[in-house]
């Protein structure tokens, strides 16, 4: 049940009377709840979160800006409870990874790399006044605003920042802002509650390296130069926590506002924007926003007043985020499991098991609801969009472009086996799912049967490479026929000599060996984060959603 409009403009009365004088705790700036159901049941925006799902695995590159379709979802994602819920939960795997996980050395040399702006400050101050990323900010107006020092903490990055501490790692800001801005940087930090750190790494004033070269090449001086271990990076996008080394354990931050390329330069001198390209029209995602319906009649006149009441509010202390309250009862599991699913998604959660027992529900309804096929609709979409240009761009037609697809939960959906054996909630059974491969009946995936029929009329050449074993050559040949996939390049299998080999080191080795044939790898699709890392990578990687289960 979202906030009635009485009851929000009573609140932002009270936050005007608040803001002219000083407050005795934090006031709340997020003061709209999300359009999300309890339980993750459908709501508003059905298109717009499969565009945000598209920004944070990493599959929708180069967006200029949020579409304007989306601009009062990202505007209600910001100010609601979910995106304080979707870094609470990164953050909770970031700490018990560090306490858990991390046995430090004893030369004080084990670091955690920190990103700042939408990482450890929030800038949602300065983007309310700016459409939340629908619209290009004024660039001298960003920089006026970093000046003046006033960003609050992200509350979820200084719980992790002060656990660090309490776990002797330093901590290390590394940021795409300039060394001009290195006085109200510290500023800022140390009023926002950052108070002590190994290092303030910035950008010189000759810097032309994409976000991903700097970064990268600031992480290597700290490892090779300065002796510092990296056991942890954390940053709102893919260019913070990307290129070698990229640290034992990377996580990433939730941010539908801004992309920082990693091939453009992600800080404008003229203004010291994070985001890489701000002043061109809105993004499209590549279709119709099918299943937009419009938003709440008072959302728009609301997000003005707050906008409005921005300038005023940035001089109080109450621009310090406010804690996450309590949800209303039903809200809980269905934003707990919404921000669960977004660090499988975002590859934040590690090594699981099973789906949290609370979430069979939500994930029985995403996989059998809408959603799913709309996320899987988009990252098809998405790379359709990349082919085409490879197929106007590439040299030659030597017959070896190739696209490599992963199967299950790829091509074929395990989605009927796992309706009758829990979604993920219990062990996983091989002699049970190996009974249903025989089978041979797993349907496709609508919209990666349409992407791999494009991708053939585009002239790829299209390689399967699945994590099953050889025996079962026949039964998935069998089924991908059934399911109307034609006409692949080849099928690989594991093979007796690749049994007990992680899934990543597994399908490098066939990547690896396949380039040596000769082959060019555009791109590749999977369900699993461990079906496109590793050396050789594509050119593109795009993953699916899978809330079922994690592969190694």
């Amino acid at each position: 049940m979202g906030v009635r409009p009485f009851s929000a403009f009573f609140l932002l009365s009270c936050l005007l009377a608040g803001a002219s004088s000083t407050p005795l705790s934090p006031l709340p700036l997020h003061l709209l709840r999300h359009k999300n159901g309890s339980g993750g049941h459908p709501a508003r925006g059905l298109s717009c979160r499969s565009w945000r799902l598209a920004v944070e695995t990493n599959n929708l590159l180069e967006w200029e800006g949020v579409p304007p379709e989306c601009k009062d979802y990202v505007g209600n994602y910001m100010l609601g409870h979910l995106y304080r819920e979707d870094s609470q939960m990164v953050v909770n795997q970031a700490i018990q990874y560090a306490e858990d996980g991390v046995t430090l050395g004893a030369d004080g040399k084990d670091i955690w790399i920190f990103d700042i702006d939408e990482t450890s400050l929030s800038n949602i101050p300065f983007y309310a006044e700016y459409g939340f990323g629908s619209e290009p900010p004024n660039a001298t107006a960003f920089e006026v605003w970093a000046e003046k020092a006033k960003a609050p903490a992200l509350p979820e990055t200084l719980r992790l920042y002060n656990s660090l501490l309490v776990l002797g790692i330093k901590p290390v800001f590394l940021t795409g802002r300039t060394e001009e801005s290195r006085a109200a940087t510290i500023v800022n930090l140390k009023e926002a509650g950052y108070d002590n750190w190994e290092k303030l790494l910035l950008r010189g004033p000759d810097s032309k390296e994409s976000a991903m070269a700097f970064k990268a090449g600031e992480r290597r001086k700290l490892v090779e130069e300065g002796g510092y271990r990296i056991v942890g990076n954390i940053g709102d996008q893919w260019s913070d926590i990307l290129g070698y080394p990229e640290g034992d354990r990377t996580f990433k931050l939730p941010d539908p506002i801004c992309f920082a390329s990693p091939r453009a330069i992600a800080i404008r001198r003229e203004g010291g924007l994070k985001c890489g390209k701000r002043g061109a029209p809105p993004v499209s995602v590549g279709r119709p926003m099918r299943g937009l319906s419009s938003p709440p009649s008072w959302l728009a006149p609301f997000l003005l007043l707050l906008s409005l009441l921005a300038p005023a509010a940035r001089s109080q202390t109450f621009l310090e985020l406010f804690p996450r309250g309590r949800v209303a009862d039903g809200d809980g599991d269905g934003l707990f499991c919404e921000s669960w699913k977004f660090s499988v998604e975002a590859n934040d959660a590690g090594v699981w098991l099973t789906i949290p027992s609370r979430c069979l529900g939500y994930v029985r309804e995403y996989m059998t609801g809408p959603r799913y096929g709309a996320d899987c609709s988009v990252v098809a979409g998405d790379a359709f969009d990349f082919a085409q240009t490879v197929a106007t761009l590439r040299d030659g037609e030597d017959g070896k472009n190739a696209w490599i697809f992963d199967v299950d939960e790829t091509l074929l959906s395990n989605l009927p086996y796992y309706e009758v054996n829990g979604f993920g909630s219990g062990l996983f059974n091989e002699t049970s799912f190996d009974e249903w491969v025989d089978e041979a009946i797993a349907p496709a995936i609508p919209a990666s049967l349409k992407f791999y029929q494009q991708l053939q009329q585009l002239g790829f050449k299209l390689v399967l490479l699945t994590g099953r074993s050889e025996h079962q050559r026949n039964a998935t040949e069998k089924n991908l026929l059934f399911a109307g996939y034609r006409d692949w390049e080849m099928l690989i299998l594991r093979g007796p000599s690749d049994q007990g080999k992680t899934a990543v080191l597994y399908k490098s080795e066939k990547r690896a060996w396949l380039v040596s044939l000769g082959y060019k790898i555009y791109g590749s699709s999977g369900d699993q984060w461990s079906d496109l890392e590793g050396a050789p990578i594509a050119e593109r990687s795009f993953k699916l959603p899978n809330p079922l289960y994690y592969i190694k």
